[in-house]
């Protein structure tokens, strides 16, 4: 069982624009494993549970909660804001609020040799207030899959 948390800034004024962009490296693993939240601007708290079965089989479950570092900013995907319908995924006005959502993910993992892996990922995404204020209401449940297959040579 872990307990994780990230904050990573956000935010601008006519002077400074406060970033952190991840150049290196995925979020994937550390941010939910849907994808939708990138390291900026982001308020992120991470419940998990890993276990392995046996040797060669490990499971693992995962809540996240997602908040905007700054509510005038943006929600960032990646290095860019998040698109939706009609622009972006920004109120510089702040009305809007923080709560971005949450999500729920469950992982298998499964090593058949020492040199063959299948992987299964899936997650849900629970959009927050603040996807809600800027979609009007035209907001689901976003469901995600990966199943993978790797082999190292």
């Amino acid at each position: 069982v872990y307990l994780e948390g990230n904050i990573a800034s956000g935010g601008q004024d006519s002077t400074k624009t406060r970033r952190y962009d991840a150049r290196y490296g995925t979020p994937h693993s550390t941010l939910g494993l849907v994808d939708v939240q990138g390291m900026t601007n982001v308020r992120h708290l991470e419940l998990g549970l890993s276990y392995k079965a046996k040797p060669n089989l490990e499971d693992s479950a995962s809540f996240h909660k997602f908040y905007l570092y700054d509510k005038t900013d943006g929600w960032f995907g990646g290095t860019s804001i998040n698109n939706r319908p009609g622009g972006q995924f920004i109120d510089p006005t702040g009305a809007s609020g923080n709560d971005v959502g949450s999500e729920l993910n469950f992982a298998v993992k499964w090593d058949l040799t020492k040199l063959d892996t299948i992987s299964l990922e899936s997650g849900v995404f629970f959009p927050g207030n603040f996807v809600r204020a800027l979609t009007a209401g035209n907001t689901r449940n976003q469901l995600w899959g990966m199943l993978s297959y790797t082999r190292k040579f």
